[in-house]
């Protein structure tokens, strides 16, 4: 089965979950599956740990952080075999499994930060500088002006600098705005109370956008700035470069880029839809081919789309439609009054250079957003998904049930970094009447909720709260895959070691 964790190493699991109460359900089955067949064997028992991560990990030494792990390991392998001589074990380090895999995880996200980076940066940077040449030239004279007051070269490059400057700091702060606001609305499970940006966010987001806007600047403002006097005091009639788009491919931009807006606001894409339920070889030669290539093109449009939306509505609605012209004009009537006559005539004679700066400002506030929204997708999805691959900390799988009492009361006496831990029972797989595997997994409900990772979306019907005692009367939490099958309150019947229970 595909599995959007696939490129992490994580697999789908091919069965689902039900998690009982040990004491109050399971033993009890336990105890008649005995009775009926005593030779029957298999469970496994796993003791689970919650570590102080604070003092163990350091997300930016990960290297100090291996070797806390494998020294702790190596401390309980020890201590546990010298005061347990006879019981058999075996330990799983799932956080440092995470770590070892996380070097190769992060030089992903830098990759994917780069590509996503790349065509914004120079798509700006090409607008901005056809943008800044156009302003330069509309104002010859008041640079003319500048000139004859005594300002040199130098001091108009600087002052036009700082002018890019001040537009960057803007473009920046509006975009980290921006993206505050509108995060959460990509980020599953992630609310405006508990996201929070840090001054590495602010200072790069601030860094790359005074960057963009001084580098658009740069060679208009030397060209300007080097302006003879008298050449630049004479009149300058501004004349739109003629440039001619075929309407089909200014629409088919606009209609990519709002298939992709809107594919990202829903927090979908082709391959997490298609491949679920597609194997490689069904339809043949021509539909494997369609389905890869479309694919393919949505990757793309990933990174492009957003660029596409823009240029093709700047394009449309703003050059190349007088009616929108005229409808802004209006709305623009009820906040300038009689100045949006003359706004409007200049919309119409400038088209061009109004969507060109339309169109810079937007790729600019645009990747501002993206930025703030894809660092803060990416940590939130990179702590969920470590969180969720290792269950717990780590732990301890005895060979035999009976040393479950005893390790538990040696490990609490002894190691002072475990915070919680608890014990689950697996090993069983229970068979019913409907076509999915079960794996029971009995647990104490307490304990657990203190140790094993979960997140709060996951419990449907029922709150966390209300968790503990709400398996204290012989109830069973069920995979959601079987509310097609079972309503709340329905009785089931598990089939475990030949003899079927109902509950």
């Amino acid at each position: 089965m595909f599995s959007p964790l696939a490129a992490f190493g994580i697999r789908r699991f091919t069965h689902n979950i039900i998690i009982v109460g040990w004491n109050t359900t399971f033993s009890r089955i336990l105890d008649d599956v005995h009775s009926y067949s005593p030779s029957i064997h298999g469970l496994t028992v796993d003791v689970i740990l919650s570590l102080d991560r604070e003092s163990l990990i350091n997300a930016w030494d990960i290297e100090s952080s291996r070797v806390n792990l494998e020294a702790l390991e190596a401390q309980l392998e020890n201590l546990i075999g010298v005061s347990l001589p006879d019981g058999g074990f075996s330990i799983k380090n799932q956080l440092l499994n995470v770590i070892n895999s996380y070097e190769s995880i992060s030089l992903m996200m830098v990759l994917q930060g780069v590509i996503l980076a790349l065509p914004v940066f120079f798509v700006a940077w090409y607008m901005g500088l056809t943008v800044s040449n156009v302003s330069f030239n509309l104002r010859r004279r008041e640079i003319g002006l500048l000139s004859t007051k005594g300002f040199s070269s130098g001091q108009l490059l600087r002052l036009f600098l700082l002018e890019a400057i001040f537009i960057g700091l803007i473009g920046a702060a509006a975009g980290i705005l921006l993206g505050a606001v509108f995060t959460p609305a990509f980020t599953a499970g992630l609310s405006l109370e508990t996201l929070r940006i840090d001054l590495e966010t602010v200072v790069s987001v601030t860094v790359f956008s005074v960057a963009i806007a001084l580098l658009a600047v740069y060679k208009p403002a030397r060209r300007a700035a080097k302006m003879k006097t008298v050449e630049a005091l004479r009149e300058y009639l501004y004349l739109e470069e003629a440039k001619t788009y075929r309407k089909v491919w200014l629409w088919l931009a606009l209609a990519l880029g709002t298939y992709k807006i809107v594919m990202f606001i829903l927090g979908l894409d082709v391959a997490s839809l298609v491949q679920p339920t597609w194997r490689g070889g069904a339809g043949g030669f021509l539909a494997n081919l369609l389905l890869r290539t479309t694919i393919f093109v949505d990757n793309i449009l990933t990174y492009l789309g957003p660029i596409l939306f823009f240029w093709g509505f700047a394009k449309i609605f703003i050059e190349g439609s007088v009616g929108v012209q005229k409808v802004l004009g209006r709305v623009a009537r009820f906040f300038i009054g009689d100045l949006s006559v003359i706004s409007e005539k200049n919309v119409s004679r400038n088209a061009a250079r109004v969507a060109s700066v339309t169109f810079l400002l937007a790729i600019i506030v645009g990747y501002s957003v993206s930025a703030v929204g894809q660092i803060a997708t990416q940590k939130d999805y990179t702590e969920r998904l470590i969180r969720a691959y290792v269950g717990s900390d780590l732990s301890i799988i005895p060979e035999s049930v009976d040393n479950v009492t005893s390790i538990i009361e040696w490990l609490r006496e002894n190691v002072t970094e475990i915070e919680s831990l608890t014990v689950e029972y697996t090993g069983f797989s229970g068979e019913s009447p409907f076509p999915e595997a079960l794996k029971i997994v009995a647990i104490n409900p307490a304990e657990w909720l203190e140790t094993a990772y979960y997140e709060e979306e996951w419990f449907k019907g029922i709150s966390l709260e209300e968790l503990p005692s709400s398996l204290s009367n012989e109830t069973i939490i069920l995979d959601s895959k079987f509310s097609k099958y079972l309503d709340v309150g329905d009785p089931i019947s598990i089939r475990i070691g030949g003899k079927t229970f109902k509950r």
